[in-house]
């Protein structure tokens, strides 16, 4: 209604104090009503009741207010929409200007009935109130949304109190989880799904339907390949819900199994190759000098080189002892002296004088008690069977190749014996027959005169004996220029799981070499004296040129004879010295040892990753098998070399509880026969280790608990989605895992069935779960730095993730899978077994053991390059 106009507040009043019953005139008036429709009284005059439209506004949305200058306000009919009030009415409309209720609204439209944006309200019935479990409206927009709502909050019929339906009971029986399977490629999953309320709409296994037989009893045959196989089975009730269960199995045709203890059992055949090329035998260049402190090299990347270093800094003075390399014994003339005459000789009446012969003879022996090796060069070059040595000792900085120091020892045995043909005896009273024969029998002469005389009556001592018996020594030198020293090795693999060289022939030629002989020539022999029947005979002191004339009067001889014998017998004392196949100084002994280093023994050098409490302990053991030598071709040194052949054995403390058939074997993935093995030659040094080998080595590091650890927030790489948030995760393996490239396929790292355990989020977000993970990771080999490790292929990875608990798959269950397969991918499978990959032993010589030096180096393998050839993994490199 208008309010009343300010223009009629000036009246024109007429008379005053009107009485009653008084006949007013048609603008005058005292109340409203005195006033006709549309005008209002205001100040005893009636005036029109608006001044314009707003005036009439009646607050009716279905009217029109209009203010009329000759009737007032008019309220015409409005037929445009309303609004009841009512939030679950729909198309509300004018009708005779009242606001007439729509449609209402359809049950579960979104309506406010409280003003509370933290509540959830719904329409039913046309009325808004708020959405409640057991209002018998299934409302998929609640929080958890509902999954059914029969009007009740009873449990048991079909729709829990909470509206969810149960999903049906579903058990895998066969096979368990994580489980090593072999025989018969076909494998039956068996399992029991049973819904009691709802029933069963159907079962999958592997996306293929099954027959459910009574109490629920179900089967599927399926075709298992080499390596990880996955079961997935759904259960899908009449209620639209679905359980789900999966598996992770192996299966292979074989497994290498641990016996008790795990030492006993039967190492791998074939399972590390190396081929050492004529390179790393002898890349002929050798970067050695010979100085002051020794012999010493600037790198050592070769067999021979590590031998020539052996070589040079040999210090044989107590190996050589002393090596007789010379000895000639040679008769000097007679010398006649006058014996007597003696009367009542030895208190015998006789008398006896004549001449004594004193016969001597010069024993000359020359021995070699020290022998340095100056500088010595190695060269070693493989062929069919074995391997040919080559040595050669140079003269450097007036250093002779070889010094020898040389002993040589005079012996003058001397004897005297009476002249048969000059001795007179004289006698006296006694029958001449017997005395002649007494005396002749006691000179030791009785069967060398005309007479007969029975021998042997005498028992006096000998006419003479020397009491001193010379034995003088001189020390010369013998310098060798050069020298040759070539041996020939035939390289075998013995029975006991190591590699033999044996020596099948070698020698040594002097190709230039001086002596000193002057001590000998200026050597004088004291020959002592003679004690003949008492009678002393002094023999004096003689040059050993003037009593061993048949040496040559001239010495010049003697200096030749000892010349000409000595470099021939002293080349057989070195040749037995270094080429002696007993002796672990030799040249083939070197070569020996060479390539036994390449057996390892002992443990796996893991670190400690991540969560580990501590490394897990795996110990090797491996023996060569076969060894294989071939000479290069084409003057290329790449080519040629040695191959030996290993058998290797990991094993480990079961730490575990789980008993699977053992480390998975490739057998019956490549036909039959494996295809032989080959090298491309392109590199220095190339290595195979077979895949089963690689599987023995991640199923020891399992066996010993070494992927079973915590992974925690401070293990997360950096820019993890999980940093910074209360983050844990155990990580159970039910079996180990294995690279797989079974037939020919790409390269694979599988695992199934890793049991995982944790907590993530923060405060009242914290998520705990229980889930299992099978993973299929397609990966290449790749080297990093100086280390063999594993990469991710670009091929997608193959996982089957499944959350145990909670038993209805929460909301954040794909947050979950997008979080922890990544890190399990990457973190553990990825990493750690690269860790495990680069610490197997590859080829590795520690120089300590030959050289006797803590600070020695170790020759080893240093990768560049590695590829997947047939069932091995091929590195290629240097060895340095």
């Amino acid at each position: 209604m208008a309010s009343r106009p300010l223009a009629s507040a000036v009246l024109l009043l007429v008379g005053l104090g009107a009485c009653a019953g008084e006949v007013l005139n048609p603008l005058d008036c005292k109340k409203d009503k005195d006033c006709k429709k549309g005008f209002i009284c205001v100040g005893n005059r009636c005036v029109l009741e608006c001044e314009t439209d707003v005036d009439c506004d009646d607050g009716n949305v279905c009217s029109t207010d209009i203010c009329d200058l000759q009737r007032g306000c008019q309220h015409l009919d409005n037929a445009e929409s309303c609004e009841d009030g009512n939030p679950c009415s729909e198309n509300d409309a004018c009708i005779a200007q009242q606001c007439i209720p729509g449609t209402p609204a359809l049950d579960g439209a979104v309506c406010d009935a409280d003003g509370l944006s933290e509540t959830r309200d719904i329409c039913l019935a046309a009325v808004c109130g708020p959405s409640r479990c057991g209002d018998g409206f299934l409302d998929r927009g609640s929080s958890p949304a509902e999954e059914c709502d029969d009007g009740n909050t009873n449990n048991l019929d079909g729709c829990q109190g909470d509206c969810t339906i149960l999903p049906p009971q579903l058990t895998i029986v066969f096979p368990d989880r994580g489980a090593t399977l072999s025989g018969s490629s076909t494998v039956t999953v068996r399992g029991v799904a049973e819904d009691p309320i709802l029933g069963l709409d159907g079962v999958t296994v592997n996306g293929a339907p099954v027959t459910v037989q009574p109490g629920g009893v179900f089967s599927h045959e399926m075709t298992a390949v080499h390596g990880l196989n996955t079961v997935e089975v759904i259960a899908t009730n009449h209620g639209g819900k679905a359980a789900r269960q999966t598996r992770g199995f192996y299966w292979s045709t074989a497994y290498a199994a641990y016996d008790t203890p795990p030492a006993a059992s039967d190492p791998l055949p074939a399972a590390l190759v190396m081929d050492l090329s004529q390179a790393v035998l002898d890349d002929r260049d050798h970067p050695c000098t010979y100085g002051p402190s020794g012999y010493s090299c600037t790198a050592i990347d070769d067999i021979a080189t590590l031998g020539e270093i052996i070589l040079n800094n040999l210090d044989l003075s107590a190996t050589v002892g002393q090596i007789r390399v010379f000895q000639r014994t040679t008769t000097f003339l007679s010398q006649r002296y006058v014996f007597g005459p003696y009367t009542n000789l030895l208190g015998l009446p006789l008398t006896v004088g004549g001449d004594i012969v004193v016969n001597g003879s010069v024993i000359v022996a020359v021995d070699v008690t020290e022998l340095d090796l100056n500088t010595v060069a190695l060269a070693l070059d493989a062929r069919t069977g074995g391997a040919d040595a080559d040595i050669r000792v140079d003269t450097q900085d007036s250093l002779p190749g070889i010094s020898m120091t040389v002993v040589t020892t005079v012996e003058v045995p001397i004897t005297a014996a009476f002249d048969p043909a000059s001795i007179t005896i004289a006698y006296d009273d006694y029958e001449t027959y017997e005395l002649a024969c007494l005396a002749l029998d006691l000179f030791g002469y009785c069967e060398d005169v005309d007479i007969i005389c029975p021998c042997g009556n005498a028992s006096l001592a000998p006419i003479a004996s020397l009491t001193q018996n010379p034995k003088p020594f001189v020390e010369s030198g013998l310098s060798v220029g050069t020298m040759r020293m070539q041996a020939t090795f035939t390289i075998t693999a013995t029975p006991g799981g190591g590699a033999d060289v044996t020596l099948v022939a070698g020698d040594v030629d002097f190709e230039g070499s001086t002596i000193d002989v002057e001590p000998i020539r200026d050597m004088q022999i004291n020959l002592g004296t003679i004690d003949v029947l008492g009678a002393e005979f002094e023999l004096g002191t003689v040059p050993l040129e003037d009593i061993a004339p048949n040496l040559n009067s001239a010495m010049n001889t003697l200096l030749g004879l000892i010349l000409n014998d000595l470099q021939p017998l002293a080349e057989v004392a070195i040749s037995l010295l270094l080429l002696n196949p007993s002796d672990p100084l030799t040249v083939g002994g070197v070569l020996e040892d060479a390539l036994n280093a390449l057996a390892p023994q002992g443990a796996l050098e893991l670190p400690v990753y991540a969560g580990q409490a501590a490394a897990p302990e795996v110990t090797i053991d491996s023996a060569i098998t076969a060894v294989d030598c071939r000479a290069t071709s084409g003057g290329n040194i790449l080519t040629g070399g040695i191959k030996p052949t290993l058998e290797v054995l990991y094993s480990s403390a079961k730490v575990v509880q789980r008993n699977p058939l053992g480390s998975i074997q490739a057998t019956g993935c490549y036909g039959s026969p494996v295809p032989a093995l080959s090298f491309p030659d392109t590199s220095r040094l190339e290595l195979a280790e077979q895949i089963d080998h690689l599987n023995q080595a991640l199923f020891a590091v399992w066996h010993n608990g070494g992927f079973d650890f915590v992974y925690a927030d401070e293990h997360l790489p950096p820019g993890s989605p999980l940093a910074g948030q209360e983050f844990s995760v155990a990580h159970a393996f039910l079996t180990a895992p294995i690279l797989d490239n079974c037939a020919g396929a790409p390269l694979a790292l599988q695992v199934a069935d890793v049991r995982l355990v944790g907590s993530f989020g923060a405060g009242s977000a914290t998520r705990t779960f229980e889930a299992y993970a099978s993973l299929s990771l397609p990966v290449q080999v790749a080297v990093s730095g100086d280390q063999v490790a594993l990469a991710a292929a670009a091929a997608a990875p193959r996982v089957v993730f499944e959350i145990v608990t909670p038993r209805t798959p929460p909301p954040w269950a794909a947050e979950l899978e997008a979080l922890v397969v990544p890190l399990l991918r990457d973190q553990v499978l990825v990493r750690y077994g690269s860790t495990i990959l680069g610490a197997m032993p590859t080829f590795a010589i520690d120089l300590r053991a030959f050289l006797n030096d803590p600070a020695a180096a170790t020759l080893r393998f240093l990768p560049a390059s590695g590829a997947m050839a047939n069932d091995y993994l091929r590195l290629s490199g240097a060895a340095e």
